[in-house]
This record gives C-alpha cells, structure tokens and sequence, in this order.
C-alpha cells in the first residue's frame, strides 16, 4: 500500500491557481499576495509546518521521477492539497503538466527571474544550507530535520537531474557550491520556464516577476489592486536565519537525546551511592 492510499482527506474546494515557477523566484512572496485576496497556499513551509507531509510528497517524486509505483493524479493531489485553492514552490512545481490536467479551471502563475540572479540566490541560500553537512548528523534526532532533508534534497535531486521529456533522479548530485551545478541548475531552470510557457493557454497564464507589482496580478486574479506594497518576504538573510534556526533546533534535540539521559544516569548513581541505595 502507497502512503498516500491511508489518506482518508478529500477535497473542501476547488483548486483555483497554480504557481509553477522554482524556488527563489517570489514564490513565498506571492503566497502573501494571495493570502491578501482570501487564497490558501500551499508551499514548502507547510511541510515544515506538518513533516508528516514529507514521506507523502517523497512518495509522489520518486514515482514521478523514479518510477516507484504509481504516479500521483487528481485523487492523490486531491488528498495532499484538498484543503488548499493555490499552491507554489517546490515540490509542488515539479508536477506542472500532473497539476494542470488534474485542475482545467486553475488559472497558472510562472513567477521568474534573470537564471544568473536566480542560480545565484539558490547558491547563497537553499543550496547552501542543503550543503552543511553536520544536517547530516543531527537526522536522527529530529523529524522536521530528517523530513527537510530527505524531502527537499530529493526535491533537488529530481530537479537538477531531469528534463521535461525526461523525469529522473539518477545519478544524484549534491555538489550544489560547484560551477558544474550551477551551470546546470540554469540549464534546467530554463527548460523549466519553457515547459511551463508550452504546456499552458496563453489565456491562462501569467508570467509574473515581484517587481511587477500588484497590477498585473489582479488584473489576471480579477481583484482591486491593493493600497499597500507589494510584499517581499523570504530574502537571502532570512532563508540562512531560517535554516540556521533547524540546525539549532537539531542541536538541541541531539543533546536533549544524548547528553540529558546521561546525566540523569550519573545523577542517579550518585544518589544511590549518597544515599546508599546500591
């Protein structure tokens, strides 16, 4: 049995729009846009938010890329996002075609920037932090850590490793700080935002940058403009805050799994032998 298959949740309302563009591109910033019209997004924290979430997106990846039973469709994506009517950022773009054919109704949003910009904001941020090596050792004591881990990194694996005609995630490459990586991570992106652009009505698609500001997206959205700033969240130095934070969190549960039960151990054999227990 899938994972997936002992999800009993369903649908509460129609999917309304799609945001298909790749991390660092505003997609954590037009979560807040939409929240700002009623939309409920689903993005990448909240799998932080609920790692139960992980196992079930894992799953859905390595079917996808992997061939690992079989591929998630409507039903599945129903249960994984039925309580949401907007969805964007990784995983959830690398399903573009399974998500547009599962919701005909929903308009697409392909947020974008400059590659070089783009690559390079991967690398200081997300890759980075992908690239600490001591995530590695505190896994064990953290579900949010071991979730993270093994959900996004294989997000990227997937990702860096495919093409839109050909879904894999064989070999696996983690070099993330490399010129090789960068280099292909452009590649990719690219072949991501040309994919999206083939696949999807021009009727039914915005593509939209941050700088862009308010107009355009509720025009296509068909809201009142906002009197305030478009938002801007989720800049370079807090992603590294954010990630910093999970490493701190993992550092506190490996000494909390570790070094409290010894020292509850020599406390108690000291009182036994202070009080001549033993």
């Amino acid at each position: 049995m899938r994972k997936i298959d002992a999800v009993k949740a369903e649908r509460s309302k129609p999917m309304r729009v799609l945001v298909l563009g790749i991390s660092r591109t505003g997609t954590s910033s037009i979560c807040q846009a939409l929240s700002r019209f009623g939309y409920r997004t689903f993005h990448m924290d909240k799998n932080i938010e609920n790692p139960k979430l992980f196992p079930l997106w894992e799953e859905a990846v390595r079917a996808k890329f992997n061939g690992e039973g079989k591929p998630y469709s409507k039903a599945e994506f129903d249960k994984l996002l039925g309580d949401f009517d907007a969805l964007s950022d990784l995983p959830a773009a690398l399903f573009g075609p399974e998500l547009i054919e599962a919701y005909p109704d929903a308009k697409v949003i392909l947020t974008y920037r400059d590659a070089e910009k783009w690559v390079d904001s991967m690398q200081s941020t997300i890759w980075l932090a992908h690239s600490w090596w001591t995530f590695d050792l505190l896994t064990p004591f953290n579900s949010l850590i071991r979730g993270w881990r093994s959900g996004d990194t294989l997000d990227w694996d997937a990702f860096i490793n495919s093409s839109p005609d050909k879904p894999s995630i064989h070999p696996k490459r983690r070099d993330y700080q490399s010129k090789e990586y960068r280099e292909l991570g452009i590649k990719r992106f690219n072949e991501h935002n040309a994919y999206i652009r083939s696949i999807v009505p021009k009727e039914r698609l915005l593509e939209f940058q941050s700088q862009d500001g308010w107009t355009p997206l509720c025009e296509f959205l068909g809201e009142e403009v906002p009197d305030e700033p478009y938002p801007r969240v989720n800049d370079k130095v807090e992603l590294v805050k954010m990630a910093a934070m999970v490493w701190w969190i993992g550092v506190g549960s490996a000494l909390l799994q570790t070094v409290a039960p010894v020292g509850v151990a020599v406390g108690a054999g000291w009182l036994a032998r202070r009080y001549g227990w033993l």
